[in-house]
This record gives C-alpha cells, sequence and structure tokens, in this order.
C-alpha cells in the first residue's frame, strides 16, 4: 500500500474522517468543542498538502501531517490532535516516509498531540513515543473571588519577576537555570509576551514579597478547543510559599478574573512527569483532553 502526498479527493476524505473523529471525542468530552466545517478543514489541509502524507489510494486507510518549526539545527515536527489517523502499523508506514523528510527540514524530534485515551495514544506509544505534557481544560462557570487577608493578587508588569520565576520553573524541571546570553535571550523573549496587549501577568504578594506568578493570554485559536478559552503560562509559586493554598489561591483569582472579562474556559499545560502537577490541576478543575508525546528521529 503506498504513501504518497494526497490529491483533492483524497483530501476530502481526510478531512471528512478527521471532522468525524473529533466530533465523537466532543460528543463524550464536552470540554472539547466539536469541528462542524469540514470545508475550511479540507482547505487548510489542501494548502499544506507538502507536509501531509496518505496511505493508500482512492480512499485512504490512514494520514499524517507535520509541521516542521524551529531553527534549522534543532528543529521540530509538530503533528496536532487532527494531524493523524490509523492503525500502529498504518503510523509506522507513513513515518518511514514522513520522518527522512522532516529530518532533510532539520528536525531533530517529532511531537504529537492526541485526545486522551483515544486509539491513537496507544498507537503512538507502540511506535516508541514517550508522553510528555498533558493539556487540561476546565469550564469557568459559577466562580467568584476568593479572599485572604495576608495575600493580595494583582496585575502588574515585571520583566525581572518573571525572568525569576522562570529560574524556579527550571529548576522544578530539573533544568540548569538560564546563564549569560541565554538568560538575556530569556529576558527579551519575556518583555516581548509581556509587552502584548492581550497578556496579563499576575502575581501573588505579601509582606514577604513575590510568591507566586501566572502569565495569561488568549487560547490560539485550534481545532476542538472552545472559543474565548485563556490560556495559562508560566505558573509558579517561590519555594518558600509551597504547601500554604498561596498557587490555588492565585489561580482561582485568576479564573474568576477571566469569567468576569467573558471567557468561556481556561487551558493549561503542564510535564507528565511532574505528578504535583498533575494533582495541582486537577484539584483546580482542570481535566485532560490531549496528550503530547515525542520521539526522536
Amino acid at each position: 500500500m503506498t504513501v504518497h502526498h494526497p490529491d483533492d479527493a483524497e483530501v476530502d476524505v481526510v478531512a471528512g474522517r478527521v471532522v468525524a473523529e473529533l466530533d465523537a471525542y466532543a460528543r463524550a468530552n464536552p470540554l472539547m468543542s466539536a469541528v462542524s466545517d469540514r470545508a475550511e478543514l479540507a482547505g487548510a489541509l489542501r494548502a499544506q498538502r507538502a507536509q501531509l502524507w496518505v496511505l493508500g489510494q482512492g480512499v485512504p486507510r490512514a494520514h499524517l501531517y507535520g509541521a516542521v518549526l524551529g531553527a534549522s539545527s534543532a528543529a521540530t515536527a509538530y503533528t496536532g490532535p487532527d494531524g493523524s489517523s490509523g492503525t500502529t502499523e498504518d503510523l509506522a508506514q507513513l513515518l518511514e516516509v514522513a520522518a527522512p523528510s522532516w529530518r532533510a527540514s532539520g528536525a531533530r524530534s517529532h511531537h504529537v498531540w492526541v485526545p486522551d485515551d483515544s486509539p491513537g495514544l496507544s498507537a503512538w506509544r507502540q511506535l516508541g513515543y514517550e508522553e510528555f505534557e498533558a493539556r487540561g481544560l476546565r469550564a469557568l462557570d459559577g466562580l467568584t473571588a476568593p479572599r485572604r487577608r495576608d495575600v493580595v493578587v494583582h496585575v502588574e508588569v515585571n520583566v525581572e519577576v518573571a525572568l525569576d520565576f522562570e529560574d524556579v520553573i527550571d529548576a522544578t524541571h530539573g533544568v540548569e537555570v538560564a546563564r549569560g546570553r541565554a538568560r538575556r535571550g530569556r529576558r527579551r523573549e519575556l518583555a516581548r509576551l509581556l509587552d502584548e496587549p492581550d497578556t496579563a501577568q499576575y502575581l501573588a504578594s505579601s509582606p514577604e514579597g513575590t510568591l507566586a506568578q501566572c502569565i495569561c493570554f488568549p487560547s490560539a485559536p485550534t481545532r476542538g478547543t472552545p472559543a474565548r478559552t485563556l490560556h495559562l503560562s508560566a505558573v509558579a509559586v517561590a519555594a518558600e510559599a509551597r504547601r500554604r493554598g498561596v498557587g490555588r489561591h492565585l489561580i482561582e483569582s485568576v479564573l474568576a478574573g477571566a469569567l468576569a472579562q467573558g471567557y468561556s474556559h481556561a487551558e493549561v499545560v503542564w510535564r507528565t512527569a511532574n505528578a504535583r502537577a498533575g494533582a495541582f490541576w486537577a484539584a483546580c478543575g482542570f481535566e485532560v483532553t490531549t496528550v503530547r508525546l515525542r520521539r526522536n528521529l
């Protein structure tokens, strides 16, 4: 069975299958939104035909899409929740063709997002992919701003504080703290992010100082993500403030504010190896909707 770039009719078949599968996941998980515009998806796939492979002629039995992003010397091939279908054996055949193309474009690893508890999750695991991150969603309803006399949550733009909390996040993940040129580059990236009009840096403070941080911005439109979703990132609590409810208080304050601003949902991504983070986000009402797996090419 051949692996090739699809013609228009084959793209329509793939789009129809993707819409049906994602809509089925949405029915099973109300946090995921249905994908109703098959024509729009087909048009997007046609525009990216060079990055799309199908298995089988006429009526493809499986497909794989991968966009290579990042610096040419250390790029990554990314596959979204709508970017693959098929059995383990089907995906293995597709990878035999797609992976050399990605490597030729500079990709050194392949990351794929799949719906949680889907057949695709098991298939990618069998191909040697390891779970790396989880994406959680929660609906924003019935929220009121929490109250604490000892901790104040406020919005402030402070690049240096954001940089310090990046160090906290690196330490949590066992990553060496950025120094020198790398630290200066990170400071510039944070400054650009915090300068965006839709970005908000929430800080939890007390007379002790700044205790925790959460940087928020609107989620990028993706298939399956509800409209008006707020993305939470760079969430960190200072070591001396942990196990005191500061992080929970900060997130509950952020979510109540998001609801007041008209957001319907919030999302967050965390490392699956960090069991404490998974438990924290579950306690904050987030449910896993998709999982990110990765493997070196």
